[in-house]
């Protein structure tokens, strides 16, 4: 395989997340999809993303063409106007993704249909992100929110409740009621003798089931793991969070930059739901190969699509080894995507990843929840096969947090992104768990390593490696 042409002056590093070749294919051509050509009327110039082993990079051209448009929705008052669109084109896609779900089509229409739907919900939860971070910028030069922290709360006032802050409300509540019933420790036996309590905790696992997975690999919500929740808000019971219920006396402005962090969250909460839910028909595509659920997702779409009863699949089987084993890369041409392994993958990481970790002691974020300087081991979560790695006080390093992170984010010492602005998730979240958090770091992922000892000074935004 020959190795292609990349300029890396052409791209900005967007952080290291590890996985599997089914769940990149759908973001890399984010560009062109029908989402978000109903989100982009100011006509934004976007290019596909570039993926290799686990890291990210998109168009550098990107960040100034959603500041361009940010400006211009603040200085023409168009703030009402796009968050009319914003939300009415998200909810379009989140329906008609979640109606998959109840659907009756034979495996083969079905992963077609869940790829299709797929791309429109990574396409809209990458726009989120990006919007949100550049109108929050404008928001604050502009003087309609005097400082990122007023910003911040104004939006978070407005914005609604996720299905993860729903599911951290249920578990609560069901502290609760045990509590009342005289119950100070959850367990399999303890329920048996209430149950009404047992119907209620099961409906809650079956209803946040898909909890724990992202990115169509992880472990989901389990009732060992609901009783594990459930014990530690019997332990140390919290105030149920509160929204304003008075959106519309806020600025436009605000609210479409709540809206924008509430998208960010949602689409991924969504994507873990259907993906997970739609696990029993991608386990029926791959019997008919001989491959596993866990070798599955390192086919591409169009692979799965044509995986047949009787066909000869041995390249197919072969191909999941090497990217499973070796890593690869995702890299667009004028022809489609092409998969890059072995030495052409190599070549490239070496062509972009120029950071020389050995020579790198200090480097600096944003600050995105301050705190006390915090001093621990660093560990390094780029996959969901990376979660059991962090002890309570660590430092988690991460190339951004998502809802499944939230358990790992209460245990870590302090929180440490690639990337991400005050409108990203980790940035919402550490404010609330109170925990030192340093954003956009851009090279943490890369220059740490497990094991490392840091010191996080939040205050400053500045990360340094003491060994």
């Amino acid at each position: 395989m020959s190795t292609p042409t990349i300029n890396k002056a052409d791209y900005e590093y967007w952080g290291q997340w590890k996985q599997p070749v089914l769940s990149c294919w759908f973001w890399i051509e984010w560009q062109d999809t029908p989402s978000l050509r109903e989100l982009n009327p100011y006509g934004l110039v976007l290019h596909p993303m570039l993926y290799l082993d686990g890291h990210f990079w998109y168009r550098a051209t990107h960040r100034p063409e959603f500041a361009k448009m940010a400006r211009k929705i603040i200085e023409e008052n168009k703030s009402e106007e796009y968050l009319q669109l914003l939300n009415a084109t998200l909810q379009k896609y989140k329906d008609e993704y979640l109606a998959l779900l109840t659907e009756t089509l034979a495996p083969h229409a079905y992963a077609e249909k869940l790829f299709e739907t797929s791309r429109n919900m990574a396409a809209a939860w990458i726009w989120a992100m990006f919007i949100a971070d550049e109108l929050a910028k404008v928001i604050v030069a502009n003087g309609i929110a005097s400082s990122e922290e007023e910003l911040m709360e104004r939006a978070h006032r407005v914005t609604p409740m996720t299905w993860l802050e729903k599911q951290s409300v249920e578990v609560q509540e069901i502290a609760r009621l045990a509590h009342s019933l005289g119950i100070r420790t959850l367990t399999a036996s303890v329920l048996a003798e209430h149950p009404e309590l047992q119907s209620k905790i099961l409906e809650h696992v079956r209803e946040f089931s898909w909890f724990g997975s992202h990115h169509w690999m992880g472990e989901g919500y389990s009732l060992e793991k609901s009783l594990a929740q459930i014990n530690e808000a019997i332990a140390s019971p919290k105030d149920t969070p509160t929204r304003n219920e008075t959106r519309d006396a806020e600025h436009p402005a605000i609210q479409l930059v709540a809206s924008g962090i509430f998208w960010r969250t949602h689409a991924a909460e969504v994507t873990a739901k259907v993906v997970y839910e739609s696990r029993v028909k991608l386990e029926t595509l791959g019997e008919l190969a001989g491959l596993t659920y866990d070798d599955l997702v390192y086919l591409t779409g169009p692979e799965v699509l044509i995986l047949a009863e009787g066909a000869d699949n041995t390249s197919l089987t072969e191909a999941v080894a090497e990217r499973r084993l070796g890593g690869y890369g995702c890299v667009v041409h004028n022809s489609g995507i092409e998969l890059v392994t072995g030495d052409a993958l190599k070549s490239l990481l070496k062509t972009m990843l120029a950071v020389p970790a050995e020579q790198v002691t200090e480097f600096k974020g944003s600050v995105a929840s301050k705190g006390p300087v915090i001093t621990g081991t660093a560990r390094i979560i780029i996959s969901p096969d990376d979660f059991g790695k962090l002890q309570d006080g660590e430092i988690l390093v991460v190339p951004e947090t998502t809802p499944d992170f939230v358990p790992l984010m209460k245990r870590a010492g302090a929180i440490i992104t690639d990337v991400g602005g005050i409108t990203s998730h980790a940035a919402i979240v550490s404010r609330e768990l109170k925990k030192p958090c340093v954003i956009g770091t851009k090279i943490a992922t890369q220059v740490l390593h497990d094991g490392d000892l840091v010191e996080v000074d939040a205050n400053s935004g500045i990360v340094r490696i003491l060994k």
